[in-house]
């Protein structure tokens, strides 16, 4: 979520290059997620918070694909897609412990232009 709001930041200021960048991150960590999420167990599959996340990550992709040159007719949803993926990522949060989304005090996350 944080490489997708990045990569709107630097679209908003121009900085086309380091926008669609971000977005290829963004994109490829929430296939990576979404790939993850399909690889619980069938008794975890139906869980509200797995569908929730399901949704976030489903959303962000849309999100950064819309700041990619092979998506550029859908660059107007972009905003309204990674507002679909916040709503989604809090409803996983109200679901699952904190933990889960706690990031270790080491991990770099990309400044704004």
């Amino acid at each position: 979520m944080a490489l997708a709001a990045t990569a709107f930041t630097a679209d908003e200021h121009g900085d086309l290059a380091r926008a669609q960048g971000l977005a290829t991150q963004s994109r490829t960590l929430g296939e990576l997620a979404n790939a993850t999420l399909h690889q619980m167990p069938d008794e975890e599959q139906s869980k509200p918070a797995r569908e929730a996340l399901l949704s976030a990550y489903g959303h962000v992709g849309q999100a950064a694909n819309s700041l990619l040159p092979a998506y550029s007719s859908s660059h107007s949803s972009g905003r309204e897609e990674y507002e679909q993926a916040s709503k989604s990522m809090a409803d996983a949060r109200a679901i699952l412990p904190a933990m889960c989304f706690a990031l270790p005090a080491d991990i770099e996350t990309p400044g704004t232009s």
